[in-house]
């Protein structure tokens, strides 16, 4: 019932037209820009000027996906949704490879579907966050087998590298699970 009740209002909210969000606002500014051939940093001295406080990944992936949809709003929630359900998704098929349970595995993605949407931010709320912490899952899923594989080996090198272009504190993160 949680991940349905997640689900319809992350696409109730999608075909929102206006955003809640500043943050929103100015990635969302910024992947247009991207998607209009313009930099994400631009001179300061010259309008308009947009905040850039994160790493321009998500903004980049964002204007991939504005350059299909055009410029819609809709675009950045759905973005941001398409993330959140690939975070819980991964989170728990980790947890089933590592317990063997498929009961753990839900259990392990329906608790933090719970604490995101009561503690932080909602499921699919178009934020760096998610983008960051599906390359840090990946990439640590990717190390615990990297061993067995060079394809693991190299997933878990890409995205670790990536992982701080989503958001600088994916780096602590990291460290956190080596």
């Amino acid at each position: 019932n949680l991940l349905v009740n997640v689900i319809g209002y992350r696409l109730a909210h999608a075909r929102f037209p206006y955003s809640f969000d500043p943050y929103v606002d100015s990635v969302f500014a910024q992947a247009a820009d991207l998607a209009a051939g313009r930099p994400v940093y631009q001179d300061p001295a010259t309008a308009p000027v947009r905040e850039c406080f994160y790493p321009p990944l998500f903004p980049a992936l964002l204007a991939g996906v504005i350059t299909l949809t055009g410029v819609r709003l809709g675009a950045a929630h759905g973005l941001g949704l398409a993330l959140g359900l690939a975070v819980l998704g991964t989170l728990g098929a980790i947890v089933r490879r590592r317990t063997g349970s498929a009961a753990a595995g839900w259990g392990a993605a329906l608790a933090l579907a719970m604490c995101q949407r009561s503690l932080s931010y909602p499921i699919g709320a178009p934020r760096v966050d998610d983008l960051a912490l599906l390359l840090g899952l990946l990439t640590l899923d990717a190390m615990d087998r990297a061993d067995r594989s060079w394809g693991a080996w190299w997933t878990a090198v890409l995205c670790g590298a990536a992982a701080p272009f989503a958001k600088q504190t994916a780096v602590f993160a990291l460290a956190a699970g080596l």
